[in-house]
């Protein structure tokens, strides 16, 4: 009882005096505040290889990112310059990662794709710049893997990372008809242009369509294992004519004599039929593709 008397007869003291009674206190909230040390990085270059989908048909564009690290953006501009990481990267890659007799990662001409600037700029309250480049689609075969090794050279701000600096971009071609699909179809026997129904069989399958150029995809026959040892032997082109019909024909000794169908826009599903011949006899393969 006695302390609150005293304090209000403290607290009236100093109103009468003109003054004022404060009971709180401000608290700074740390988050408003950087947490870590700021460094730029390549969007990608802890995984050091990133793969870009580049269309036959268009314009060979993509691009790469930097991105700026931290718990805040940056509150000015930061300019970010690229070049080229040496050749010892793809091998080391190379080394580590491919198997057998796989096909070897190797840096694309350079003579092959356009940088208009090596510069990027994050600007002010942002975390990340696009750098563009574009490809030349002619000169790409859809089995090179080829790659474009990056690094970072300079910073106007800040630091870059000391890890896992390296990019390998890798130019994936694609058009839009390639990607997954699912293939169901049946093969039927023929002796002098009959069926033979007894000798028959079923397919249902899960197909990768490769893109070959702009109107062609090329997929491995019935369950055959989608890898390089078997490409020359089992795999074929649908090419899509400019009426949606289709054209069929091997990619290299597969022993496919005839082919065609249907492409529908709509659906994205072929309707295709091939024919064939295996130990002498002649086979027709008629089949759907759905995406």
């Amino acid at each position: 009882m006695k302390k609150k008397t005293l304090y209000t007869l403290l607290a009236a003291t100093m109103f009468a005096a003109g003054g004022t009674l404060t009971t709180s206190c401000s608290v700074d909230n740390p988050l408003d505040e950087e947490q870590y040390v700021k460094k730029i990085y390549l969007v990608g270059a802890s995984e050091q290889l990133q793969q870009k989908e580049v269309d036959y048909a268009g314009n060979g564009g993509l691009y790469v990112s930097v991105a700026i690290g931290g718990s805040l953006k940056t509150d000015h501009d930061v300019s970010v310059t690229l070049g080229l990481a040496d050749q010892k990267n793809i091998d080391n890659y190379n080394y580590k990662n491919v198997v057998g007799d796989n096909v070897r990662y190797r840096a694309l001409d350079e003579s092959w794709y356009n940088v208009p600037s090596w510069t990027g700029t994050i600007k002010a309250d942002s975390i990340y710049a696009r750098i563009p480049m574009t490809v030349d689609v002619t000169k790409i075969s859809c089995d090179s893997l080829y790659v474009i090794p990056l690094e970072i050279k300079s910073v106007s701000d800040y630091e870059k990372v000391t890890s896992d600096t390296v990019l390998l971009v890798n130019i994936k071609m694609v058009n839009k008809y390639s990607g997954s699909y699912t293939f169901e179809g049946n093969a039927v026997r023929y002796d002098n242009g009959e069926p033979v129904y007894t000798d028959a069989h079923s397919v249902s399958t899960s197909r990768t369509a490769t893109a070959v150029d702009g109107n062609t995809i090329r997929l491995y026959s019935e369950v055959n294992i989608e890898k390089l040892t078997n490409l020359d032997d089992y795999a074929y082109t649908i090419k899509v004519n400019a009426d949606n019909t289709l054209t069929v024909k091997p990619w290299k000794n597969l022993a496919i004599t005839d082919g065609g169908g249907t492409y529908d826009p709509e659906k994205k599903s072929f309707k295709l039929w091939y024919e064939y011949t295996n130990n002498g006899k002649t086979y027709r393969m008629e089949a759907t593709l759905t995406k």
